[in-house]
Formats: C-alpha cells, sequence, structure tokens
C-alpha cells in the first residue's frame, strides 16, 4: 500500500502478487487496489482478474466498486466488467452467501441508522431496535459465520465489550474463533479494544483514532 501511494505501482504489485500467495480472496479492497497498480501498469488481463475475483468471492457493492474505478471507467477492463457484475455476483450468491442474506444485513444497517437519526432520539427505540437486530446477526452468523456487513451493528454495542453479557457472550468467541482460523484478521478487535481502553484510562491503546494519545505508543503492537 505504501509503494502505491508512492506511485511504485511495480512494486506495489509484487507485494500483492507476494500477499495474495497467502490469502487469495479474502480481501476485497486488497484486490481492488492490486487492480489499480495493474491498470496503472496497462497489466489489463491481470488487473481484470483481480477485480472480477474480487466480486465473485467478497460481493462488493456496486457503488463501491464504482467509486473505486471511477477514474479508469473509460478503460476497456472496467467497461467489461461493469456489464457482467451482476452475473460474477450472482456467482458469490449461488456458491457462498445467499443474496437474501445481504438483503436482510442491509435491512438491518438501515433501522440501525434511521433510529439514530430521528429528529428526537428515542433510548428505548434505539435498545429495542438493536436487541432486534442483533438477534438476528446471531441467527444469521450461526449459518454463515461471521458476516463483514455486520461491523456496524457491532460496533454499536462496543459499551459491553469486556463484559459477558447476552451478545458479547455469543460474538466473541465467534469471531475469535474465526481469527484463529484466519477467516477474520487479527487485527479485528483493535477499534473495541481502544473504545475500551478510552473508557479505563483515557488514551487508546491501538491507534484507530484519530488525533487521541496512544497510551504505550514505545511497545504498541
Amino acid at each position: 500500500m505504501l509503494a502505491q501511494k508512492e506511485q511504485n505501482h511495480e512494486e506495489a504489485l509484487e507485494y500483492f502478487k507476494k500477499a495474495f500467495k497467502v490469502k487469495t480472496h479474502e480481501n476485497c479492497a486488497d484486490l481492488f487496489h492490486a487492480a489499480k497498480s495493474a491498470l496503472a501498469l496497462e497489466k489489463n488481463s491481470l488487473a481484470k482478474r483481480y477485480i472480477i475475483n474480487a466480486i465473485k468471492y467478497t460481493a462488493p457493492k456496486r457503488s463501491y466498486y464504482d467509486n473505486f474505478f471511477s477514474s479508469y471507467k473509460n478503460k476497456q477492463p472496467i467497461i467489461d466488467i461493469s456489464n457482467e457484475f451482476d452475473n460474477y455476483k450472482q456467482f458469490h450468491y449461488e456458491n457462498f452467501i445467499p443474496k437474501s442474506v445481504y438483503d436482510e444485513l442491509d435491512e438491518l444497517i438501515k433501522r440501525d441508522q434511521s433510529v439514530r437519526l430521528e429528529d428526537e432520539l428515542s433510548i428505548d427505540k434505539m435498545k429495542e431496535v438493536d436487541n432486534y437486530n442483533m438477534n438476528r446477526l446471531i441467527k444469521l452468523t450461526q449459518t454463515y459465520g461471521w458476516l463483514d456487513r455486520g461491523w456496524l451493528l457491532l460496533w454499536h454495542q462496543r459499551s459491553g465489550y469486556g463484559y459477558n453479557n447476552h451478545f458479547w457472550k455469543y460474538f466473541k468467541p465467534l469471531i475469535d474463533g474465526e481469527i484463529k482460523s484466519g477467516k477474520v484478521e487479527k487485527g479485528f478487535w483493535a477499534s473495541f479494544e481502544d473504545n475500551l481502553h478510552l473508557q479505563n484510562k483515557g488514551k487508546q491503546k491501538y491507534g484507530t483514532y484519530s488525533n487521541i494519545e496512544i497510551d504505550d505508543v514505545q511497545n504498541v503492537d
């Protein structure tokens, strides 16, 4: 990522290639960034392969894809992929997680945001919505494992992180297990740990918040 930021696309692409030998289809953003370096180097077939894999295996939202490659929208690989985007995404729905699951997650997130954006915020109503959302998220993850799109719903339960309440008794071991197996990145809990550290010490542990002091900057992992 640093090489790409400095426009050293050949170097960036070599690092991406090495990384993908370890984890091939885990992260949509990584595949998209690799494709961006490939496009900059006119390696169109490689870029196309990365993007198609990202769509097939991670099912990104169309708006995210369009925005990410907006500066390349007139390049033939992007035109070709845009025309077939829905077909590539259908591969994911048929082989991994059904579209109905993503639709329900989007609806839960919509409910989550709507209650928080009302002119007069009702704490009781928010708790009611959160309780329903989290119970539905538990049901979905019991079948499909952790779903990245559920992150915002879990984040809104951060005040209970570190405590053994109903939701965290389920989600903490679930996600810890997926971290151990390599399905979820090791830094998943960093923002939750930072929030807890802020409550206890007034400083953050890892640095996921901007402009807030890190407790032990010399030894932070």
